[in-house]
């Protein structure tokens, strides 16, 4: 019969693709050593950037973080510098004296997942009147927003110095193709659609109301990426679940891992 597939088909492919990968070195341990050595590189690149007198934390994410590539794949390395000398504040009480405050506003010119950040003095808890620097903006109400140019600006700066190549891909900025780098502000206080995801309801058994809990501590980035379609685009920031997305990546077993890099190689190869 055309489209029959016998009970044993699954189990026995399932059995060669461990097997073929196990022959890739794409095992529980080197999966676990290689998400160990990023998380390591983590805390080694913000003790350096902290060193160094700037206030950031920088984190790695992506198929080598996962430890579900191999050499072969050409994979990049996707770090994210999150600037902590801002404070993201999703309403006006999170304001906090001695920063910068950058208030989330969903503007009705915002595409989905993306807002606006306004900025407000670090010395009382009212919005600024006049830009900053020259990466502030007044819009046509005469509120001052943060352009989302400033990563791009320097980096391509940078580049011209130095007589490097300057790479642009969405919100990356870098000079090797072997780096995409993202800048980015942490937002602790969840968005609206970040919490839609975990209050719809779901069958099954994974992820775990632990798994949930942890997931929604951990909070999210705004990174300068405007929808393409904006006429405000350099205005806007999008939200990035990424902190989320590698805890269950995390959490997920051994065979969930292998069965997401086959994926990974058939969209690559196919």
């Amino acid at each position: 019969m055309a489209g029959f597939v016998p009970e044993w088909f699954y189990g026995v492919m399932s059995l060669r693709l461990i097997a073929a990968l196990k022959d890739l070195r794409i095992t529980e341990l080197i999966i676990g050593r290689r998400r160990h050595a990023f998380l390591q590189n983590k805390s080694a690149d913000t003790l350096r950037e902290q060193i160094c007198g700037r206030s950031c934390v920088l984190y790695h994410f992506g198929s080598m973080t996962e430890g579900t590539t191999t050499p072969g794949m050409g994979s990049d390395i996707d770090p994210l510098i999150c600037d902590d000398s801002m404070n993201i504040m999703s309403r006006r009480p999170d304001w906090k004296r001695g920063k910068v405050n950058l208030l989330m506003v969903k503007h009705a010119t915002c595409s989905p997942q993306h807002y606006r950040l306004q900025e407000n003095r670090p010395d009382l808890p009212l919005p600024f009147t006049f830009p900053r620097d020259e990466f502030s903006v007044r819009d046509a109400d005469g509120i001052i927003y943060s352009s989302n140019r400033a990563a791009g600006t320097f980096m391509r700066q940078y580049a011209a110095e130095t007589n490097m190549p300057y790479i642009n891909a969405g919100p990356s900025h870098s000079i090797s193709e072997m780096y995409d780098i993202v800048d980015a502000y942490r937002c602790v206080t969840l968005p609206v659609e970040c919490e839609s995801w975990f209050t719809r309801p779901r069958h099954g058994i994974w992820p775990t109301q632990d798994m949930l809990q942890t997931a929604r501590e951990l909070g999210c980035f705004l990174i300068p990426d405007g929808h393409c379609n904006s006429e405000y685009r350099s205005l806007e920031w999008r939200v990035s679940p990424s902190l989320i997305e590698r805890h269950l990546m995390f959490s997920m077993h051994l065979i969930h891992a292998l069965l997401r890099f086959s994926k990974a190689v058939e969209e690559g190869h196919y």
